[in-house]
């Protein structure tokens, strides 16, 4: 037990340490190039809208003029160029206070909106687990899809419920968004909110050692939801 916490501590502090972050594409034109090299004259491989989310690490790939950013498109990641004014941190929008927490309970609030936050435990026998064909006690599968934030082990922790409350709309993030992400720990856990898109920002890292995971779910309008998930290490 104290090994896995060692391995858990040592990888996020190595994350936190090159800097890594979600960004949101935030572009006078409304659109960015995403090139293949450092070069305006580099090759055009992709076009990404404001408000779409990409994320990057500073220290690895930091440069005065350019990022280097990576997104899914299409279920397929891609990774090229962007001038760095281009991407705005989620970290540099305000965000929500903590306000109560428990093990399995958190509330987020700002003057207009409240997100409440709930986990439950794992139980097993409600899930369908697919052990290795090649290791019998290393789990390959939960409910027959990847899962994340255990390496093979089995998971102690789940989503039970994300219900955010606002003056004039309330709304639960659909399971289907909280599927499959496991070892939720709040202490790595913050809420942003992005006025000019329109967006929330729930994003945290979860997991332990060599199953650990980045996720941001985005609230788009008080109504359309997705995530990004994202092993960066």
């Amino acid at each position: 037990t104290k090994l896995i916490l060692f391995l858990f501590l040592f990888i996020f502090s190595k994350l936190f340490s090159q800097e890594f972050s979600f960004g949101v594409i935030n572009d006078d034109d409304g659109f960015v190039n995403v090139r293949k090299e450092k070069s305006t004259i580099s090759k055009i491989i992709d076009k990404l809208s404001n408000g779409e989310i990409v994320y990057f690490f500073y220290e690895k790939e930091y440069d005065k003029n350019w990022l280097t950013i990576s997104y899914i498109k299409n279920n397929k990641e891609i990774t090229g160029e962007v001038y760095i004014d281009r991407v705005t941190p989620i970290s540099d929008f305000p965000n929500l206070k903590l306000k109560n927490n428990t093990d399995e309970f958190a509330q987020y609030q700002n003057d207009t909106i409240t997100i409440d936050i709930k986990l439950e435990k794992f139980i097993s026998k409600d899930h369908i687990i697919t052990y290795s064909r090649t290791y019998k006690n290393v789990i390959d599968k939960v409910d027959g899809e990847e899962y994340f934030g255990c390496d093979g082990t089995m998971p102690k922790n789940q989503f039970k419920s994300i219900t955010l409350n606002g003056r004039n709309f309330k709304l639960e993030i659909p399971k289907k968004h909280l599927k499959n992400l496991y070892q939720i720990d709040f202490s790595i856990f913050e809420i942003y909110v992005d006025n000019k898109n329109n967006s929330i920002y729930i994003y945290f890292l979860g997991g332990d050692g060599a199953g650990g995971y980045a996720s941001l779910i985005t609230i788009k309008n008080n109504k359309k939801v997705s995530r990004f998930i994202t092993i960066p290490f």
